[in-house]
Formats: structure tokens, sequence, C-alpha cells
């Protein structure tokens, strides 16, 4: 099978030639064109499997994501538990040669008590272009300099 852009090209020359009056072979044209649907149908066909492929890899990564929250969620309260453990019995070890924890003062972190308090320079702002609202401001007939609604093309494959 040719490649899409040799069919395609070949399709255009012949496309011209009609447009411009001349001759053309009708049956060479209906050739050209069964080739070129070919051609489209096979790409699609590929289109197809990379489709069905990123599915199936979106629901690994969900299933994967799902299961390393509750693993991180399983290690968090294993440590919890022992570090809960090892201060009730007043340790700041247990455990065997092996496998062994100890207790150990924390990286020191902040805890805001009230947030409204807290001096803005302490605050970040963050700036949101929110494009729906320009559409909707548009569509009713304004106009909002630097930006214009545009109409692309994209391609359903069935």
């Amino acid at each position: 099978m040719r490649k899409i852009f040799d069919v395609l090209d070949e399709l255009q020359w012949l496309q011209r030639q009609e447009y411009d009056g001349c001759p053309v072979d009708t049956e060479w044209m209906q050739e050209i064109q069964a080739e070129f649907d070919d051609v489209i149908a096979s790409l699609v066909a590929i289109l197809k499997e990379a489709n069905s492929d990123l599915e199936t890899l979106r629901a690994c990564r969900r299933d994967i994501s799902e299961k390393e929250k509750r693993v991180q969620q399983r290690v968090t309260d294993l440590k919890a538990m022992i570090l809960h453990s090892l201060q009730s019995a007043d340790r700041k070890r247990g455990g065997s040669l092996l496998h062994a924890a100890s207790v150990s003062d924390s990286t020191p972190r902040v805890v805001v008590i009230d947030e409204d308090k807290i001096p803005d320079r302490f605050w970040e702002t963050q700036r949101t272009l929110r494009k729906s609202d320009i559409a909707d401001y548009i569509n009713k007939g304004y106009q909002v300099p630097g930006a214009d609604m545009v109409r692309g093309q994209h391609v359903r494959v069935k």
C-alpha cells in the first residue's frame, strides 16, 4: 500500500486537471479515490487501536493510583500504630536486629491556628484566565480585547 501523501498528491493532481478542464480518465480517478479511502481506513484502524491502548493505559493508571493511595494509607497507619505503641510503652526503640523502629523528633513544621491573622506578605494570589467567561461574553455580542472566538476542525472516527 502506498503512503497517504503519495496517494493524496496524485488525487490532488487529478482534481486540478479536472478543475482546469483537462480530460481525466474517470476510471483512473475512481481507482485513486478508492486507494485514498483504503489508506484512510487503514489509518483509522491504527487510530482506533491507539485509542484503545490509551484507554487501557488510563484505566491502569487509575487502578495504580487507587492502589497507591491504599498502600500509602496503610504505611501511614502502621507508622502511627508503631509510634503510639512505643510512646505508650515509654520507649524510644523497639523490634529486633532485622526489623527495628525508633522514635525521634521531627523537623519543625508550621501549624496555622488562625488564617485571618496571617499578614498579606505570606499569601500568594494566583491569577487564572476564565476562558468560559470570555466565551460567554463574546457570545453575548461584546468584544474582549486580546480574545476572539475561532472554530477549528477535528476528526471524528466511526
